[in-house]
């Protein structure tokens, strides 16, 4: 039963469907009443790595999935790096919002979509009020410091999202910080 509980939680949290049925009006509504109470539920802890901390083996289930996702790798972080080179180039020049320079040379996968924030608790509300769930800065931003005046926090990025899903999210971002 325990089991059941935490996966069905899981799904609530980390799909689309499940956060539009069961997280996203208690959210919204815990946003609205007091907007520093939801800070706990999006912050995550920050772990130094620690290369003699023993690894997890995966269940021969967990296995036999990963090496069937290893089959479409290519083609999912194709699609990741079609939605951040979009994501970008839609939201060049913005105020209050910068990316990460990276080498267009290489190849990145943007598992992650960094950008700084000027006005996260902000931004962060906002969006989550119009269905878009960013993450604050869980991971270090490398190659300068950071001003005290921005935060970093991570725009959903993954292959399933559509063109529209890219857009729309732009585009709010744009309202949200030029209002």
């Amino acid at each position: 039963m325990k089991k059941a509980a935490k996966g069905l939680l899981k799904w609530a949290l980390t799909t689309s469907v499940g956060f539009s049925l069961f997280a996203f009006a208690p959210l919204s509504l815990l946003m609205l009443l007091r907007t520093n109470a939801s800070g706990g539920f999006f912050r995550e802890k920050r772990i130094s790595f620690n290369p003699d901390q023993p690894l997890c083996q995966l269940t021969d289930f967990q296995g036999r999935l990963g090496c069937l996702e290893l089959k479409r790798l290519d083609i999912r972080n194709r699609k990741r790096r079609d939605n951040a080179l979009k994501l970008m180039d839609m939201l060049q020049g913005i105020s209050g919002l910068k990316f990460q320079d990276f080498n267009p040379g290489a190849t990145n996968t943007f598992n992650a979509l960094a950008a700084r924030v000027s006005k996260v608790q902000f931004l962060n509300r906002k969006l989550l009020l119009r269905g878009i769930d960013i993450r604050e800065d869980y991971m270090e931003w490398f190659g300068d410091k950071r001003s005290f005046e921005e935060e970093v926090v991570y725009l959903p990025n993954h292959p399933g999202m559509s063109e529209h899903q890219v857009e729309y999210m732009a585009e709010t971002i744009k309202q949200c910080l030029t209002d």
